[in-house]
């Protein structure tokens, strides 16, 4: 794992001096900064006979809804850009001639750049409740909150390793392009087959919907879990079952990494 390891922190310390977190943060500031500015309108200057605690709890919740959309963006973006300008520069090749196994340095970059987009999550969020809480005069956290951050990890981790995938083969623009096509597809197709029985699943079963029913059964459920972790977020009744969820991630998350690591090894560096 020390190799992993090193291959990781090698992936944080090369996005970190190309400035991207850097302006992500700042549209991360940008956008808080309005909310807590409307915010801060609300509360002195309209209907203050409301509770500001309670506005206060749903404009943190949008925001974090926000966040994971921007995450998933942000996912697609580091995922296809850390092998394909690996690729494009010479680094890859460079690395491999190290101590360092395809598989070891494949892991190192799909989790260094998990981690990187899960510490910008979290220290928006952290920024989120601090800017909130200080609006309002109350410190505004819901534990909920961290449940549902930890479990939008899981959406992320797929949709960086979908990016990884396209970037072997495609370049910057249009791995980004592919993968975000990919997840919206992934999405509506778990829309549509997640609220339907198998009976009706099957009948009348053309081309563009047997596609969706193979991409529903082999790919992870990005949007079950991140529909789960709205629920916790908006403090609603989740309907995703979530022992049949767990089982499937169990089986296709495998499967996802390692039809990557198929087509890596193949792959002429």
């Amino acid at each position: 794992m020390n190799a992993v390891i090193l291959v990781c922190q090698n992936t944080i310390q090369k996005e970190w001096r190309s400035k991207a977190l850097l302006f992500l943060f700042v549209i991360t500031f940008i956008i808080l900064g309005i909310l807590t500015a409307g915010l801060s309108y609300f509360n002195d200057n309209i209907l203050t006979e409301y509770s500001m605690e309670a506005v206060a709890t749903k404009a943190l919740s949008m925001f974090f809804i926000f966040l994971n959309v921007w995450s998933y963006l942000i996912s697609t973006y580091f995922g296809a850009g850390t092998v394909r300008s690996d690729s494009e520069q010479g680094v890859m090749a460079q690395m491999l001639s190290f101590p360092i196994s395809r598989f070891e340095y494949l892991l190192g970059r799909l989790l260094g750049s998990w981690s990187l987009v899960m510490a910008y999550y979290l220290m928006s969020l952290i920024l989120a409740v601090i800017g909130i809480s200080l609006t309002v005069g109350k410190l505004i956290l819901s534990f909920k909150l961290f449940i549902g951050l930890m479990l939008n990890a899981i959406p992320i981790l797929v949709v960086i390793a979908l990016a990884m995938t396209f970037a072997l083969y495609l370049n910057m623009i249009q791995a980004f392009i592919s993968t975000f096509l990919l997840t919206l597809i992934l999405v509506s197709a778990n829309g549509y087959f997640q609220e339907t029985t198998v009976k009706v699943a099957i009948e009348n079963l053309g081309v563009m919907k047997g596609l969706g029913l193979i991409l529903y059964i082999i790919f992870p459920h990005i949007s079950s879990w991140g529909d789960l972790a709205n629920s916790f977020i908006l403090d609603i009744e989740h309907k995703v079952p979530v022992l049949q969820e767990a089982l499937h991630l169990a089986v296709t998350l495998p499967l996802l990494l390692a039809m990557i690591w198929a087509l890596f090894r193949k792959k002429e560096v």
